[in-house]
């Protein structure tokens, strides 16, 4: 961060803090201060869902903001969610010798890969101490615990520490865009055409909070797209 925050410095660029808001003529209003501009790109990215499980909101439970805020290892992992973000931290976690367990809904681990590398990459886990229970509707949480069924049988999954990683949500909230009628696409993401520009000329979307590919490659590629585009470089 430190070092993003530098590059912006040297290139002159301004930075703000605070809670930005939308409205029509191109003006963002950020703490009462407003600012317009001939074009606006929305990057706000993403946050962790937390589905409405029992006991979700429970001390010993984290998101995967959160675990990232450790300060030491847990004795033992239980991850809620076999996604991407999921099978990452249990592989870290896994690789530094803590006992993990996935407890992950789908029939496959990471359901947008391919299953045959799906089931290669469960294998493979399996050896950094990675245990898996795949096609387990979890229950409740509790203290140390959480419960889950599988083919209507009731387990248990022991963990000091839980991890939900049931996906992320693009962060749209409050921002003025329903004000300024942008629309959203069925995943609740900004709505953008190939050149990442949305319904409102002069307003761009890049990054999470598109819904698209969640990955930081992917949201530098279309804030690179954005600013070719204003700058009269036609790019995809």
């Amino acid at each position: 961060r430190e070092g993003i925050a530098g590059l912006m410095k040297k290139r002159k660029v301004e930075v703000l803090f605070g809670q930005a808001k939308l409205s029509e003529g191109r003006k963002v209003t950020v703490d009462g201060e407003t600012h317009e501009a001939d074009n606006i790109l929305v990057c706000t990215g993403s946050s962790p869902t937390r589905p409405p499980i029992p006991g979700i909101d429970g001390d010993n439970v984290v998101d995967s903001t959160g675990i990232l805020e450790l300060e030491e290892l847990p004795k033992s992992l239980v991850v809620v969610g076999g996604g991407v973000i999921g099978c990452e931290f249990a592989c870290l976690f896994g690789s530094v010798g803590v006992p993990v367990t996935v407890v992950e809904a789908l029939p496959e681990i990471c359901p947008t890969l391919d299953p045959d590398l799906a089931k290669i990459l469960r294998s493979e886990l399996a050896k950094k101490n990675v245990t898996f229970h795949v096609g387990a509707k979890v229950e409740e949480i509790s203290e140390s615990e959480v419960k889950f069924s599988v083919n209507d049988e009731t387990q248990v999954a022991q963990g000091e520490l839980i991890l939900v990683a049931t996906g992320r949500k693009p962060n749209v909230a409050n921002l003025g865009l329903e004000d300024l009628r942008v629309d959203y696409d069925e995943r609740g993401g900004i709505k953008v055409d190939e050149r990442c520009a949305t319904n409102v000329p002069g307003v761009w979307a890049a990054g999470d909070v598109t819904g698209r590919a969640w990955l930081a490659h992917a949201a530098s590629r279309m804030a690179e797209v954005v600013v070719h585009n204003i700058t009269g470089r036609e790019d995809r």
